[in-house]
């Protein structure tokens, strides 16, 4: 989705947002049951989704390889270390097709956000996104919400606000 201001080959390497910190790991991806079909039909593996609120949370497992010695480290379960994601587009949750942008909720009110985290933001990336959300990102956004209310994640500091949707809910 965010495929014309992100490096692939910066994203490959990097490979953030596939890998989680005990403290992070509620940022794993939430997806529809339909999606959850797909993911474990893609993935051959019963236990790569879990059941979460009214939708389904792609698995975290243990990663082998620390990056900071004593730090339990989780990957997505459609992770490959090697090759990268072993999802096709199709198949892919919203919220990694979003990534870095999230979609956080705070005193009822809804953000859109972009993950300080990621490599990849700077104040020129910044600009790029709010770009891409006037040209039909934040509808496509608004639209998928409508469709599974349970991708909007709690609210975190760590982030960038962009812009409040609240009122286009």
């Amino acid at each position: 989705m965010l495929k014309k201001i992100l490096s692939l080959d910066k994203c490959a390497a990097c490979r953030n947002c596939c890998v989680f910190h005990e403290e992070s790991r509620w940022e794993t991806p939430i997806v529809s049951k339909e999606k959850a079909i797909a993911i474990k039909k893609a993935l051959k593996r019963e236990d790569c989704v879990q059941p979460f609120e009214k939708s389904f949370v792609l698995s975290s497992v243990k990663r082998e390889i620390e990056l900071n010695e004593g730090m339990e480290l989780y990957k997505c379960a459609a992770l490959d270390e090697e090759h990268g994601c072993m999802l096709s587009s199709e198949e892919k949750p919203f919220d990694c097709s979003l990534w870095p942008v999230r979609v956080m909720k705070k005193n009822n009110k809804v953000f859109i956000m972009l993950a300080e985290g990621c490599h990849t933001v700077d104040n020129t990336f910044v600009e790029k996104v709010n770009k891409l959300l006037l040209e039909g990102l934040k509808e496509r956004i608004i639209e998928e919400i409508n469709k599974n209310p349970d991708i909007v994640k709690p609210y975190s500091d760590n982030y960038i606000e962009l812009c409040d949707i609240t009122g286009e809910l």
